[in-house]
């Protein structure tokens, strides 16, 4: 008669480590260390199915889907801003807490999107929403957004497409030093949302949709990415406004309480010709698929 095979539920499967560290004398923050890697490891990819992504490049919308998401009762929202982690993904006690109050945990990512391989493996069963917006307005928009230390694209374009690189190993052979800002911007948005593929790749459920089209159609958008989420309709995603801390300026310079502006759809800085070729040049395969 061949031998049964046994069969572990998730309590014996984390009696095994636990077992052989309580034989081995710990200090508290060595004991923090291995009770933090417990959860990740064999708690958060049980409970990620209460946790939804906000991922996009940015200047395309991920700021404004938290806030109108963030209005539902049922969503506890948060920016990758306020939390100061490395790769700010919430604690397996949150996920349970949350899923206690029958809520979601919604997180806006869009600087994490090369961070594929720790999502898949320790988030398996969250739910992915990808803002696609324009090219052209998301470059312009970029180099719109200015601090005492340049625009966006000066500050941050570079390190993004490293982070990247490992995702797509031809990003080296750019020589980043030498290109120019509306090509640095280019690229960017060119293989934020190239990795949209990967992530459907490793099995990842992703809901990726225009950023145009949200605008135009916001109550048939919005009632499409409940639907996905696993959430009833709630009109207080359309009037988000009214829930947001008044005058508050959320980041990438987005005002919570303004209500939604089509004009959003085009950015206030002009390209010259010669620019939207450029753009044009370097994202026409992901402009074609979206239909820009």
């Amino acid at each position: 008669m061949p031998p049964q095979k046994k069969s572990y539920n998730l309590v014996d499967r984390l009696a095994q480590p636990l077992k052989a560290v309580a034989q081995v004398t710990l200090s508290d923050t060595q004991k923090d260390v291995f009770r933090n890697a417990v959860n990740l490891r064999f708690f958060s990819p049980e409970l990620s199915k209460n946790l939804v992504l906000i991922l996009g490049c940015q200047r395309s919308g991920t700021t404004l889907l938290l806030l109108m998401l963030q209005a539902h009762s049922k969503v506890k929202g948060v920016d990758e801003t306020a939390l100061p982690y490395s790769l700010p993904f919430p604690s397996s006690p949150s996920l349970f807490y949350r899923q206690l109050q029958r809520q979601l945990i919604c997180l806006k990512l869009p600087d994490h999107i090369a961070n594929l391989d720790y999502i898949a493996r320790y988030f398996p069963h969250a739910k992915i929403l990808w803002t696609v917006r324009h090219p052209h307005n998301v470059v312009s928009s970029m180099r719109l957004l200015e601090n005492a230390e340049g625009n966006w694209i000066q500050r941050c374009a570079e390190r993004e497409l490293i982070k990247l690189s490992p995702l797509f190993p031809e990003i080296n052979a750019l020589h980043l030093q030498n290109l120019d800002d509306i090509s640095l911007g280019s690229y960017v948005w060119f293989y934020k949302n190239l990795a949209i593929a990967l992530f459907k790749q490793k099995g990842l459920n992703v809901f990726d949709f225009k950023y145009e089209d949200l605008l135009e159609n916001p109550a048939q958008m919005l009632e499409k990415i409940l639907k996905f989420v696993n959430l009833e309709w709630n009109d207080q995603v359309l009037e988000y406004y009214k829930f947001h801390q008044k005058n508050k300026t959320y980041p990438g310079n987005t005002k919570g309480d303004k209500p939604l502006d089509k004009s959003r759809k085009n950015s206030q800085v002009a390209l010259t010709e010669a620019e939207k070729a450029t753009i044009t040049q370097i994202t026409q395969k992901l402009m074609i698929d979206y239909g820009y």
